[in-house]
């Protein structure tokens, strides 16, 4: 059973540190699955675009599947920053595998890496120093869910 936490509670506490823990776990689940289906892809013979956007995909389901589980869809909010570098690795390694890089590319590569993961370690932060724990729900998701269900939709 994953914790939760309400605004009044003290950030960081225990039931916090649950909650974190079972957003860790269900990514965690999430990133060996969607790497098992881009390394069959891969092997065989998919295109890097298409294998990343398949795998891309399926996170996509399995993090929504948990968000459903957990009736909170902000659930998802840490995909933005944890999914960008894990496709940039795997491109990187789906061109280094098929032969050598010029040195202005590597710069490139490297450049790009750098900025991506500054990028990737703030959002984190600032994720987790306002996230109050899976009962917290951003208000955008609160509002779709709303407008959703006013056309008779199914939501999570």
């Amino acid at each position: 059973q994953c914790g939760t936490m309400s605004a009044a509670d003290v950030r960081y506490d225990a039931r916090w540190q649950r909650s974190v823990r079972c957003v860790m776990r269900a990514y965690a689940l999430t990133a060996v699955l969607s790497a098992a289906l881009g390394t069959l892809l891969h092997f065989r013979g998919g295109h890097p675009v298409a294998v990343a956007l398949a795998a891309d995909g399926f996170a996509t389901l399995v993090v929504f599947a948990f968000s459903l589980e957990h009736g909170n869809t902000s659930l998802y909010d840490p995909y933005w920053h944890l999914a960008p570098p894990v496709i940039l690795a795997y491109w990187l390694y789906a061109r280094v595998s098929v032969g050598p890089m010029r040195a202005s590319a590597w710069a490139r590569c490297v450049a790009m890496s750098a900025v991506l993961g500054c990028w990737c370690l703030r959002l984190t932060y600032n994720w987790l120093r306002g996230w109050r724990g899976l009962e917290h729900e951003d208000w955008r998701y609160v509002k779709l869910r709303r407008a959703v269900r006013a056309r008779g939709w199914p939501d999570a």
